[in-house]
């Protein structure tokens, strides 16, 4: 957070014994300046500067979980169309579903088994971990932007993985391959609110809610391919263990992908605003404007890019 001091008058514009100098007053009222004071204040302009504008988490979580799920309720018929078209390639994967999972179930053995549930942990307790060493790094070392990922990857993981992804295996009720009684038949495995839970896959939702986090933060080709690579990854093992048909993988990928992206854009929105506060105190009158990390200057808080 760059801050950005303007000082409208220094040394001599307050008074000690009536408070606020006269002459200043006549002054402003001659150039058309009126000002409320309601007194002056103790500044310590050391802790100013060391205080950026961060919201809390808890204002965060609030406000995206709002945005996210009123969302719908403004969409455009091109945002309606978008998600018919998302929901027409779930349907697509899905007549690939039985081929996939047969294949997996032919090339399985004890090696592929322990590398799925290890790699599967990363839609679990080692995505948690990795945002917990952002957490840790951004304090240690003073970043806002690991702290921001951190912050922006536990909320995307609550609202998709926590909220979305979870009622809509309640309401779809399909049967895990690995459940099936005989062969396969992704097509009439869906039986609403049974207590089946294969659609989508939660473990993929949450590497991709945390993947794509990461990635809107860190926007490099190294990052992305390591983040998505990852949670792509996660998918696969799913597929493997026979936890998952393939358009559940598809899916989660697709609930934690957007919801990563919109959760960042929302937040970043929100940091970015650039925040002038009045200053008065007994040795001049001014204002402080609190510019986030990323703005190049004036011309950008002014909007004059051209």
């Amino acid at each position: 957070m760059n801050i950005i001091w303007i000082l409208l008058m220094q040394s001599g514009w307050m008074d000690d014994a009536n408070g606020v100098n006269p002459d200043f007053w006549n002054r402003a009222s001659d150039k058309g300046l009126q000002f409320r004071i309601s007194g002056p204040i103790d500044l310590n302009l050391n802790q100013l500067e060391s205080e950026p504008y961060t919201p809390s988490f808890g204002r965060l979580l609030w406000h995206d979980t709002k945005e996210v799920f009123t969302t719908p309720f403004h969409w455009s018929s091109d945002n309606w169309r978008e998600m018919g078209y998302l929901i027409a390639s779930f349907a697509v994967v899905n007549q690939f579903d039985d081929e996939v999972a047969h294949y997996a179930r032919d090339h399985n053995n004890s090696a592929l088994n322990t590398t799925a549930r290890e790699l599967g942990k990363f839609g679990e307790e080692y995505s948690f971990a990795t945002l917990a060493g952002f957490y840790l790094v951004g304090k240690v070392f003073g970043e806002e932007k690991p702290v921001n990922v951190a912050k922006d990857g536990l909320i995307a993981s609550l609202l998709s993985a926590g909220i979305v992804t979870p009622l809509i295996k309640e309401a779809t009720g399909r049967t895990r391959p690995r459940d099936t009684i005989n062969e396969i038949d992704s097509g009439t495995n869906f039986e609403p609110f049974s207590g089946n839970h294969s659609f989508p896959s939660g473990h993929t939702t949450q590497a991709f809610a945390v993947a794509s986090v990461i990635s809107e933060h860190y926007p490099n080709v190294w990052a992305r391919s390591v983040s998505y690579g990852l949670a792509s990854l996660v998918g696969l093992s799913r597929v493997q263990g026979d936890a998952h048909y393939a358009s559940d993988v598809a899916a989660g990928a697709a609930i934690g992908l957007l919801m990563g992206r919109r959760v960042v854009r929302i937040n970043q929105g929100k940091r970015d605003r650039v925040a002038i506060d009045p200053v008065v105190d007994n040795e001049f009158l001014g204002i402080r404007i609190r510019v986030p990390q990323g703005r190049k200057g004036i011309r950008a808080i002014l909007g004059r890019d051209s």
